[in-house]
């Protein structure tokens, strides 16, 4: 990627990739079986749909992974499991890289790396932490041995499901945030806003990433 990260943690992805001219709105309810998904609009736009029904950091690791989708498969043609299989490890290989730089995990890490340090890597980047567990494996901070002790370890505290512990807070949209901070000038309701628009006001707090649930006027 050309955009200049470094290898330091990132800041909030969603405003990130908005900066980048990517769109990012939620999934409602209903459609929430999909964790995430992305197409380039007919609007020459690139769009990324989340669901907000995972952790924090695992909502930033599908957003991660759906950049892959659109920076390396834009043109890409699947017919076949296989290749679908092979493009979802491709995204996962990318996301991982993006959220977890290989050279930061290799210098942050000792080898054979206890436990709490594996979470602590993971609350400094804003990943899960079996996310981080599989990256310093990956880097060869943790033997083969090693990373599925660590696996079973995290699924023995609940770490397979959830994130105990942990206080990061779902990432915000600035666009959303300056259409909520419109309507509440405009003294508009959601309700009213998504009537007009032909939407229902469950569905555009969705689509806002739930940023939208109630402006009042």
């Amino acid at each position: 990627m050309q955009w200049g990260l470094g290898d330091f943690p990132l800041p909030n992805l969603v405003q990130l990739v908005e900066s980048h001219g990517i769109r990012v709105l939620g999934i409602p309810a209903a459609e929430q079986d999909v964790d995430a998904f992305s197409f380039w609009g007919q609007d020459a736009r690139p769009y990324v749909f989340l669901a907000r029904r995972k952790t924090p950091e695992r909502s930033r690791f599908d957003l991660a992974h759906e950049l892959g989708h659109l920076l390396m498969h834009s043109s890409t043609k699947t017919d076949d499991d296989a290749t679908d299989r092979e493009l979802e490890r491709e995204a996962n290989v990318f996301a991982a890289a993006l959220l977890l730089p290989p050279d930061s995990v290799r210098a942050a890490m000792p080898s054979a790396p206890p436990l709490d340090a594996v979470i602590a890597l993971a609350r400094r980047f804003g990943t899960s932490a079996v996310a981080a567990a599989h990256s310093v494996h990956d880097v060869g901070r943790a033997s083969d041995w090693g990373h599925r002790q660590l696996m079973a370890e995290l699924t023995r505290r609940g770490f397979e499901s959830g994130e105990p512990g942990s206080s990061l807070p779902y990432e915000r949209s600035r666009i959303h945030d300056a259409l909520v901070k419109y309507l509440r000038q405009s003294r508009i309701t959601t309700t009213a806003w998504a009537r007009a628009i032909g939407q229902r006001p469950d569905d555009v707090a969705a689509f806002t990433l739930g940023q939208a649930l109630s402006v009042a006027p």
